[in-house]
């Protein structure tokens, strides 16, 4: 089954799982869109992955009004004509809930191409947002040329051909309307995310040996979390962690300003952000991984079988409407953090425990991408 392929990225999870899609489709045509990540470091990584054969970058859309009138249509445009110059068959993104990614569907959809979105967050197995799009600036924008913005909650527009996400007993019923569903497969080939870390030329934590890792939120920019509890909860999370031996490793979020965690008393090494949260393992002994709510603490945890644990309950000004959703442990105290920790220690092992062929897994996922004829099924 051959053909012509384009992959969207617009994030470093993105660009780390379009390289595995990469390794199974060597009898097709591929063509790499990169979308502004606003992270020149994850922009160049991307760049650099993929430099055999270089993405096409778009650069994001501004607000102003300048923007809105003429920089950002000239952009749309360029999208929709590259996308007729290259003539895919099968189209593969990760959201469908901002104009670039919206207009590439549209466009894909006038010519016959299969679209199918990618599941990176959590956030896709939330049901419609609740959240009103500003009606009347949408509608003036749709009026000269934009294109319409189905739902800020991914997983919604009409023109999707297939959903690919890790649980998909968890999605909601009326995002499978008109789609195939299908599984992402659970284990990546080891030697794939390998060869991730040495085209990237990523520096080996060695001497980092017993690791909780913390994967950062910017909970306080948007506004969930207060600055105050957030400093005071994980000063005190930290001290224990170092208290009982471990190496605290701290990824903070690319929105979120990395310099609030060298003001805690307690050391952290702090890893670049650009890096993917899932090659962490590749570099260091990572015993467990603490977070607010992360799809990358998923991940490890379904690819690694690293233990996670859920800090929502501390931190949080309100109930997280995901909690439901989240593969691990979630605590509501330090004391009872440290006691997950400590079984952590107990049942500590350095093996991966993978009895699935994982390169014949990735295989059949494209196989399922790629089959045409598929929209409606389920």
């Amino acid at each position: 089954m051959k053909g012509t392929v384009l992959i969207v990225m617009s994030s470093n999870y993105q660009m780390l799982f379009s390289y595995l899609l990469s390794k199974v489709l060597r009898n097709h045509t591929i063509h790499y869109f990169l979308m502004d990540t606003k992270n020149e470091q994850i922009n160049d990584d991307s760049r650099r992955l993929f430099s055999s054969n270089p993405p096409v970058f778009f650069e994001a859309l501004k607000k102003d009004w300048r923007s809105l009138l003429f920089r950002n249509r000239k952009i749309l445009k360029s999208i929709e004509k590259t996308i007729h110059e290259l003539q895919p068959d099968h189209i593969i993104l990760y959201k469908d809930n901002d104009h670039c990614h919206v207009k590439i569907i549209e466009t894909a959809a006038t010519m016959g191409s299969s679209v199918t979105m990618i599941q990176e967050g959590l956030g896709v197995y939330a049901g419609k947002s609740t959240k009103k799009l500003p009606s009347l600036s949408m509608k003036l924008l749709e009026c000269i040329g934009y294109p319409k913005i189905w739902n800020l909650s991914q997983g919604y527009h009409p023109l999707l051909t297939t959903l690919a996400v890790g649980e998909p007993e968890l999605l909601p019923a009326d995002k499978k309307i008109e789609k195939c569903v299908i599984p992402i497969p659970k284990y990546p080939p080891e030697e794939w995310l390998e060869e991730i870390v040495q085209y990237l030329s990523i520096d080996r934590g060695s001497r980092l040996r017993n690791v909780a890792l913390y994967l950062g939120q910017p909970l306080v920019k948007l506004g969930l979390a207060d600055e105050e509890l957030e400093k005071k909860t994980l000063q005190e999370l930290f001290q224990l962690l170092d208290a009982k031996g471990y190496d605290i490793l701290v990824k903070a979020h690319p929105f979120e300003p990395d310099e609030k965690y060298d003001r805690l008393s307690v050391p952290v090494t702090k890893v670049e952000n650009s890096i993917p949260a899932e090659l962490l393992p590749s570099l260091y002994k990572i015993r467990a991984v603490l977070t607010p709510y992360s799809s990358a603490g998923y991940n490890l945890h379904t690819w690694y079988g690293i233990p996670t644990i859920y800090l929502h309950k501390l931190l949080l000004k309100e109930p997280l409407s995901i909690a439901n959703m989240l593969v691990g442990k979630a605590v509501t105290s330090s004391s009872e953090c440290g006691q997950l920790m400590d079984e952590v220690n107990k049942n500590m092992t350095d093996e991966r425990n993978v009895t699935v062929d994982s390169t014949r897994e990735f295989k059949s996922f494209l196989d399922q991408i790629l089959q045409p004829g598929r929209r409606g099924e389920h």
